[in-house]
């Protein structure tokens, strides 16, 4: 009779350690899920203030494009009235200048575009890695509790 009680008393002990190192187990995932969860809102946040920031940038950017344009439409209307006896030649020369300045500031904004998305895109994939290097051990220790489970049952 005390031979069955013991192994009562042994199996409860082996189900209670297992009990226990599962609740730790789970406890542990559910607390670093939590950091992990924690350490996605601060990057977003942080992101999100990048994100303002590159905007108010690109805001900049084309405001200042614009004066820069439109004064120098200015001073370009401003030299046709003081040439009021202009020949055509001399117009279309003009003309040509305009033409190609206009040319030129789109190029240089094409390219100051290009710039920054890339330099956006370079961003948002290190952002990307260092979520996949935050998630992957997760995944990896669910697939092992997974088959630890399989196994013992």
């Amino acid at each position: 009779m005390s031979n069955n009680n013991s192994n009562d008393q042994e199996k409860v002990t082996k189900e209670n350690i297992f009990q226990k190192g599962w609740k730790d187990f789970t406890s542990g995932l559910q607390e670093g899920f939590k950091k992990f969860q924690t350490n996605m809102e601060q990057q977003a946040h942080k992101n999100k203030e990048q994100w303002d920031q590159n905007k108010d940038k690109a805001s900049k950017f084309f405001a200042d494009a614009k004066k820069k344009w439109d004064e120098r439409l200015e001073k370009t209307i401003k030299d046709i009235k003081d040439y009021g006896d202009v020949s055509i030649e001399q117009l279309e020369a003009q003309k040509i200048k305009i033409k190609q300045d206009f040319e030129q500031w789109q190029d240089k904004t094409r390219e100051d575009f290009s710039k920054g998305m890339k330099t956006l895109e370079r961003g948002f994939l290190k952002y990307y890695i260092i979520g996949l290097l935050l998630v992957l051990p997760v995944v990896i220790i669910v697939v092992v509790v997974l088959a630890v489970v399989n196994k013992l049952f």
